[in-house]
């Protein structure tokens, strides 16, 4: 494999490209709806693409990071779309958080044109975007991964293959909306330890000894919100908003109850209401406060 292309260059499409294109390894082409935003891979070396259409032309492996599901089926199936120009045996890796109908559909289409289709769903951030410590969850041909498994490298210590296509999407949405959930209950106990009397600090302090102890304390509570740091977002809340209706519109479907990610997506869609869609995810914390007339701020 020598050519790989990306589609979508936004936070951490442009981050996953910019990781491909430092390894030296792979000639890379990309394409993004904003030509600003290829300028500055292009004057590192990339390739840029007028259409989609055009990456496929150019690319051993297309990968997308685009919003949603319509977005990827624009991209992929539209009339200048991946697909259109896509080779036999390509391989199209969609890193993508979208319903998992939508890779399942995706997959089809890819076996139509023998294009090998994967669901390569993110898991971490931008910093570890940059660093290329991501976690990929795939669905897809143990196979197919193999053949993408020297790209993915670059990008992510951790990958892991969960099944069929689609597996990929659900586990994604199914570990973000888990995520969301464990950092409102730890906002929520922290808002309520605040009011009692209780610094931050030796909240923080017996959570890290006992078992409420977890991953988006360090990973986004510290440095975003005991800090006030919520713009820029390092994952949008609007975001999170759409990943947990896509775990949502799932559980409906697959016939599971899952009550407390219902109550939790509310108060997202309070802060959304209040304009705080584009901070980061952790401006669920603002609600609780606003609630209990009190900040959450570091040592205090």
């Amino acid at each position: 494999m020598k050519h790989v292309g990306v589609i979508g260059l936004g936070n951490m499409g442009s981050r996953i490209a910019r990781r491909i294109l430092q390894s030296g390894r792979y000639e890379v082409a990309v394409y993004d709806i904003n030509p600003a935003a290829m300028e500055p891979l292009v004057a590192d070396g990339a390739r840029a693409c007028s259409r989609p259409a055009e990456v496929a032309m150019h690319a051993d492996l297309v990968i997308t990071v685009v919003p949603d599901g319509p977005d990827v089926e624009g991209v992929v199936l539209g009339e200048d779309g991946v697909f259109s120009s896509a080779r036999e045996g390509m391989l199209y890796a969609d890193f993508s958080t979208v319903h998992p109908k939508v890779s399942l559909h995706l997959a089809e289409e890819g076996r139509k044109r023998g294009v090998r289709v994967l669901d390569a769903c993110m898991m971490r951030s931008v910093p570890q975007a940059e660093q290329g410590t991501l976690g990929l969850m795939v669905g897809g041909a143990a196979e197919d991964l193999e053949a993408c498994r020297p790209v993915f490298e670059t990008l992510a210590i951790d990958i892991v293959h969960c099944g069929p296509n689609g597996a990929g999407a659900s586990m994604k949405v199914v570990n973000n909306m888990l995520a969301g959930v464990v950092m409102a209950a730890t906002l929520e106990a922290m808002v309520l330890g605040a009011k009692a009397g209780i610094s931050t600090d030796t909240m923080l302090t017996v959570f890290g000894l006992s078992n409420a102890k977890n991953g988006s304390i360090d990973a986004t509570i510290k440095p975003t919100v005991l800090t006030r740091a919520f713009q820029p977002a390092h994952f949008a809340l609007d975001l999170l908003h759409k990943d947990t209706r896509l775990a949502l519109e799932l559980a409906d479907e697959v016939g599971a109850a899952v009550p407390v990610a219902a109550v939790v997506q509310q108060l997202r869609s309070a802060a959304r209401a209040k304009g705080r869609g584009r901070w980061d995810s952790a401006a669920i914390a603002t609600i609780y406060e606003e609630l209990a007339d009190i900040e959450l701020h570091a040592g205090r």
